[in-house]
């Protein structure tokens, strides 16, 4: 999915005052990291991309906008999996905790959003390197 289409399938027809407020936020949280990133991130600890990501929630933003977000800023082509009531049925036994979001690359899974937006920060170098950059940056 290209930068794009990410924001395009970020922003609903007429968003209300409620969403866009979300939305506004968590852009100013990615843009965050980005900021500390670049102050800390020599490139070493976020150099290989997996090919293969897809990131599955339902079709609401909740807590994978923010995922999305980083995903689309750091220009990172990703598979967004979006399921229904019915489909989630079928897959929550199968998942690590029973819960979503849930990101698979190079064939492994990772749960817990808090673990995943570190996981694609890195990746998008927006999340810094450095241990103590990166305690400033969940502060």
């Amino acid at each position: 999915m290209s930068y794009a289409e990410s924001l395009a399938q970020l922003l609903p027809a007429a968003p209300s005052a409620c969403a866009t407020k979300w939305l506004l936020i968590s852009l100013a949280v990615v843009l965050v990291f980005k900021i500390v990133a670049k102050r800390a991130c020599g490139g070493h600890c976020c150099r290989s991309t997996p090919k293969d990501l897809k990131l599955t929630y339902f079709d609401v933003p909740g807590r994978a906008e923010v995922l999305r977000l980083a995903l689309a800023v750091g220009g990172i082509k990703y598979v967004d999996e979006r399921l229904s009531r019915d489909e989630w049925a079928v897959k929550k036994e199968i998942t690590p905790f029973g819960q979503l979001p849930v990101l698979e690359a190079n064939g492994e899974t990772l749960a817990q959003s808090h673990a995943i937006l570190r996981y694609v920060g890195r990746l998008a170098r927006l999340y810094p390197c450095s241990s103590w950059l990166s305690a400033k940056a969940d502060e």
